[in-house]
């Protein structure tokens, strides 16, 4: 168990250093396996806080079932936001996930390193993460001066609420700053109608970080939540 350990410690090792983000689920290898490994899902916009299944799956060039071992990890802006567990299989791992509402309104990565005799994959399947809180009966955007900025300088966001027919609406917005699923700073609560704009300044401790700057709307029916993605640099 000890030598399997060592073994597999070694190997996600080389495949960190060698991974590369992707845009959709396809494979990076550390060296060359002769194994297949996809990744699929309910679909590519989980609600923050319900189940969403997945399942991972390893055969041969040929399509029989192999055995492995498969370390499941959640990755927003480069950074390991939740690791879900190392598991055993054969053939296929199946589960559900609930997406932490931290991450609602983000782009992140549900990440599969799969592990066998023979080598090592890792696949990853890009999600929008959906925050929705009861039956709320409006839209809300969210803007901001650009997806990258200077730590220190002002930076505006903006946000928009409207019901159906493009009425504005009363509404107040819990603004927070994330960054690998964790909470580092929390702007405020705010009420207003229709909309606001404000200015914002990403800390020097953020420099070279992807931050996710997090609304959560509660207006008439219940709540949503959005997201904009931000590199400090």
């Amino acid at each position: 168990m000890r030598a399997l350990s060592v073994w597999l410690a070694a190997a996600l090792l080389v495949l960190g250093l060698r991974a590369q983000a992707v845009a959709h689920a396809s494979p990076t290898t550390a060296w060359a396996p002769t194994f297949r490994v996809s990744l699929t899902a309910d679909d590519h916009r989980p609600t923050a806080g319900e189940a969403w299944h997945f399942s991972v799956r390893a055969s041969t060039t040929s399509g029989r079932p192999i055995s492995g071992t498969v370390l499941i990890q959640v990755l927003m802006g480069g950074r390991v936001a939740d690791t879900i567990g190392l598991f055993r299989f054969s053939g296929v791992h199946e589960t559900a996930y609930r997406w932490s509402p931290a991450l609602a309104g983000a782009t992140a990565f549900l990440q599969a390193t799969v592990v066998t005799a023979d080598g090592a994959r890792r696949v990853r399947l890009a999600v929008n993460v959906v925050g929705k809180t009861g039956r709320p009966q409006f839209r809300v955007t969210l803007s901001g001066d650009g997806h990258s900025t200077q730590s220190g300088d002002p930076w505006h966001y903006r946000v928009r609420a409207r019901d159906a027919r493009g009425r504005p609406i009363g509404a107040t917005a819990v603004v927070r700053v994330i960054v690998g699923g964790q909470v580092v700073d929390t702007i405020g609560w705010f009420r207003f109608r229709g909309g606001m704009r404000r200015a914002y300044r990403w800390s020097l401790r953020l420099q070279n970080t992807v931050a996710l700057l997090q609304v959560r709307l509660i207006g008439p029916g219940g709540a949503r939540t959005v997201g904009y993605m931000v590199r400090v640099l």
